[in-house]
């Protein structure tokens, strides 16, 4: 299965918080949400693993 074809479940917790934080919200919005937030978190990683990779002599630098 391709990553893309993959659907992410909100847990009930994360859905109150949001509807909290944004009122309700529709399934484009929900979405350009949490892909605005999986966008910086995957680039924080991409930074750690780059850090990462210059202290263990292992791993590819990239």
């Amino acid at each position: 299965m391709k990553l893309c074809e993959r659907v992410a479940v909100i847990s009930k917790k994360n859905i109150k918080r949001l509807k909290h934080l944004y009122g309700e919200i529709g399934i484009d919005d929900l979405s350009r949400i949490v892909n605005n937030h999986l966008e910086v978190a995957i680039d924080e990683i991409e930074e750690d693993c780059m850090h990462t990779a210059y202290n263990k002599p292992y791993l590819t630098r990239v």
